[in-house]
């Protein structure tokens, strides 16, 4: 290891603590000495003991050339995190989403598996088995039309998390929606839980879970 780390132990003797600063060659330097015991407490004995100052002083500044030693090393080192699963995976994603505000089933079913799994808020709650987003789609326009919703615009905003293993993935997408019920504007926002899985380089929906966060109605 390169960075320095710092450790406390207690020396033999009336209570003294020692913090030591372990560079990568194993040297150790004290950093800073704490007196202690005999009828003092921390600072009211710190502040009367005029021999202490100067080292705690010197402390105080090595601690801090430490921790900028580690931060600079480590903010070096550390690989940047990747933003997005990758263009294949978002290609499915944003794909999905402009299906759905063109409201065409056979569309949507298009970027799902065969016989995906979907999860939604209304009843009957899952669809599985053959043609399972087609039959989801289906109820979710049938149960829009009951409850007068219209306009639905569906936005998809940056992926909130995600892992990628070979030929499968799991990305949570926040998810906007926008609508009207008996023409008054309404919004909710939540997030959608997808597993994807590649197959002849196109990948494809498995699952698909939907949560709601937040909501006008």
């Amino acid at each position: 290891m390169a960075a320095q780390v710092l450790h406390h132990e207690t020396t033999a003797g009336p209570a003294r603590a020692v913090l030591v600063a372990i560079d990568a060659g194993g040297a150790r330097r004290i950093a800073g000495r704490v007196a202690g015991g005999s009828g003092r407490s921390g600072a009211a004995g710190l502040g009367r003991n005029r021999g202490w100052g100067g080292g705690l002083s010197e402390a105080r500044s090595m601690l801090f050339r430490i921790g900028f030693i580690v931060a600079l090393v480590f903010g070096a080192a550390a690989p940047a995190a990747a933003a997005s699963p990758g263009a294949p995976i978002m290609g499915t994603v944003n794909g999905v989403v402009s299906s759905f505000n063109v409201d065409k089933p056979g569309s949507v079913a298009a970027w799902f598996t065969p016989s995906a799994v979907v999860v939604d808020d209304f009843a009957p709650y899952s669809w599985s088995g053959t043609n399972a987003a087609l039959r989801w789609w289906m109820a979710l326009d049938a149960s829009n039309v009951k409850a007068g919703l219209r306009n639905l615009r569906i936005t998809a905003r940056p992926v909130s998390q995600f892992d990628v293993s070979g030929d499968i993935a799991y990305v949570v997408v926040p998810l906007d929606l926008s609508f009207t019920v008996k023409s008054k504007a309404e919004h909710q926002s939540g997030l959608w839980a997808l597993t994807l899985q590649r197959s002849v380089g196109r990948w494809a929906i498995v699952s698909a879970s939907w949560a709601l966060a937040t909501s006008t109605l």
